[in-house]
C-alpha cells in the first residue's frame, strides 16, 4: 500500500509541475504580448490622429460590410392576375407581388429583375413606393419599365 500512494505522490507531483510550467508560460506570453503592444504604440507609426484618420477613409470608414436596405415596388395599371409576377434578386427567387406590391430587401449592387409565367412583361411598368435611407439608386417614386430581352428592372447602388 504504501507503494501505490508513493506512486501517486510521484504522479501527483509530476502532474502539478507541468500545469506548473504552463501557468508560467501563459503569463510570460501575456506578459510579453502587452511589452511588444506598449513599443508598438510608443514606436509613433501609430498615434491618435494616424488612428482617426484611418477611419476618415472611406475605406475604412465606419458603414456595415453587409447593410442592407428595403425597396418597396408596386404594379402601375392593371396587370393580369393569371399570372403571378416574381421578384429576382440577383438572378435568383425572392419573392413575389402580393395585391400589386411587394417589400425587397437589398444590397449593394443587386440586380433586380422581374419574372412573369407568361410573356406579358412587355408593357409593364413598376414604380419604386419607398426605398430605406441608405440607397441612392432608386429613389422613390421612380418608375421603371422592364428590360424586354432580360426582365431587368435595375442596379441598386447605395451611398
Amino acid at each position: 500500500m504504501f507503494g501505490v500512494t508513493y506512486m501517486l505522490t510521484k504522479l501527483h507531483h509530476r502532474v502539478y509541475t507541468i500545469e506548473k510550467f504552463f501557468l508560467i508560460l501563459a503569463v510570460l506570453s501575456i506578459g510579453l504580448l502587452f511589452v511588444f503592444q506598449l513599443l508598438h504604440i510608443l514606436d509613433g507609426n501609430i498615434n491618435s490622429t494616424t488612428f482617426k484618420s484611418l477611419f476618415a477613409r472611406e475605406d475604412y470608414g465606419a458603414k456595415p460590410i453587409f447593410s442592407a436596405g428595403k425597396i418597396t415596388l408596386s404594379v402601375l395599371g392593371d396587370k393580369n392576375e393569371d399570372a403571378p409576377l416574381f421578384v429576382l434578386v440577383n438572378g435568383e427567387a425572392y419573392g413575389k407581388f402580393i395585391n400589386n406590391q411587394t417589400e425587397i430587401i437589398v444590397r449593394n449592387h443587386d440586380v433586380i429583375s422581374i419574372e412573369s409565367t407568361t410573356n406579358s412583361l412587355d408593357s409593364l411598368q413598376l414604380k419604386v413606393i419607398s426605398t430605406t435611407k441608405n440607397i441612392s439608386f432608386p429613389q422613390s417614386n421612380s418608375k421603371f419599365s422592364l428590360d424586354r430581352s432580360t426582365g431587368q428592372l435595375f442596379t441598386v447602388e447605395f451611398y
